[in-house]
C-alpha cells in the first residue's frame, strides 16, 4: 500500500489547518536514530562557537547561563540517546 492509497491525517496549528501523511509507526531504533543525529548536529554548532547579539550587553549572563545549560543538557541527552541506541528494543 503507498502513500497515495492512505487517508491523509490532518492536524491544527493554530488558524490554519496543516495536511500531513504521517506513517504508520517508524520503528524506535529508526527514531531515535534520527534524534540522535539532530542532537549531535546541535551539538557540534554549539561547540563551534555561539555569538550574542550586541543589543543583549544588558542580559548577557542570563543568555550566558541559557546557552551553558542547553550545552550540557545536549551531551546528557547525546550519552542518554547512544546508551538506549545499544539497548536491545523492538
Amino acid at each position: 500500500m503507498s502513500l497515495i492509497n492512505e487517508r491523509p491525517e490532518y492536524r491544527d496549528r493554530t488558524s490554519a489547518r496543516v495536511l500531513h501523511r504521517w506513517p504508520r509507526e517508524l520503528p524506535l531504533r529508526a527514531v531515535l536514530l534520527d534524534c540522535l543525529a539532530h542532537t549531535q548536529l546541535l551539538l557540534a554548532r554549539l561547540e563551534s562557537g555561539v555569538y550574542l547579539a550586541k543589543d543583549a550587553a544588558g542580559r548577557r549572563a542570563q543568555h550566558e547561563e541559557t546557552l551553558r545549560q542547553l550545552y550540557l543538557r545536549t551531551q546528557d541527552q547525546v550519552r542518554v540517546l547512544e546508551a538506549a541506541l545499544g539497548l536491545d528494543l523492538e
